[in-house]
């Protein structure tokens, strides 16, 4: 129950965008997962961490990008930006975010193939590949989606397994 309770309400504050709480929610319930060992509960509180450290990224990335509008380039000269400008602070603290994020995916994914859980293996091959490709990791993201696609044939037939397969042809 504390696990779930911590769990809903940290999804509740990434969801309204309160990042700060979620993961402070999200990181209480992680830990009493591991204190109970339930991989499920484990796998599924990596994933929202994952989220909410992959939602904070975009932040970034877009404060970058509205900084870069703005001209806050401190001394840089055309395209080029100081590395103190907020620019290059945001984009320094997207790729951290991003960083994170992968960690808590890449934590859940070798759960999941431990449990032998191919529904979570694709979930989190799935919730990387942007990441990868914001980072500009391009390999790793091709051998993430080359598993997903193997994985999808494993899936049982029900609507997580048609929507996973949406969602990877939309990455593609």
């Amino acid at each position: 129950g504390e696990v779930a309770a911590q769990g809903s309400l940290g999804e509740a504050y990434r969801l309204r965008g309160d990042y700060t709480q979620a993961v402070g929610y999200l990181k209480a319930s992680f830990k009493t997962t591991q204190a109970i060992a339930n991989p499920q509960l484990e796998m599924s509180a990596l994933n929202s961490l994952g989220n909410t450290y992959s939602s904070l990224a975009q932040v970034s990335y877009r404060r970058a990008e509205s900084a870069a509008s703005r001209g806050d380039i401190y001394g840089g000269r055309g395209a080029e930006y100081a590395p103190d400008s907020p620019v290059m602070q945001f984009r320094a603290e997207g790729k951290q975010q991003d960083q994170i994020a992968l960690n808590y995916f890449q934590s859940s994914l070798k759960i999941a193939i431990g449990q032998q859980n191919s529904k979570e293996q694709v979930r989190n091959l799935i919730s990387s590949l942007p990441i990868y490709y914001r980072l500009g990791d391009l390999s790793a993201a091709a051998k993430s989606k080359q598993q997903g696609l193997d994985l999808i044939p494993t899936l049982p037939l029900e609507s997580t397994t048609v929507y996973a397969t949406i969602d990877l042809a939309k990455l593609l």
